[in-house]
């Protein structure tokens, strides 16, 4: 069962017994909540790495040298982390 189906239960509870499932309700949304920063702090995270790939690929594609016909540098892929030697 995902967070969403258990706020989902916590509501069909708290409709049946009021009172009762208040502060279970309520713990149940500060999770979700939790749970929605988490998913933005990924979709942010996964942003800047789809930002940062598309940059890479668009400095290969820009011909150097306003059309003279010469090689373009084969640049290091910024989503691999190289270790220090």
């Amino acid at each position: 069962m995902n967070r969403f189906e258990k706020v989902d239960a916590v509501l069909q509870s708290l409709i049946i017994q009021r009172p009762s499932s208040l502060e279970n309700f309520h713990s149940h949304m500060e999770n979700l909540e939790l749970c929605i920063q988490d998913l933005e702090i990924g979709l942010d995270h996964l942003s800047r790495k789809l930002i940062r790939n598309r940059d890479y690929w668009a400095k290969l594609s820009i011909p150097r040298n306003h059309g003279n016909q010469q090689h373009l540098p084969i640049l290091p892929d910024p989503t691999i982390h190289h270790q220090p030697s």
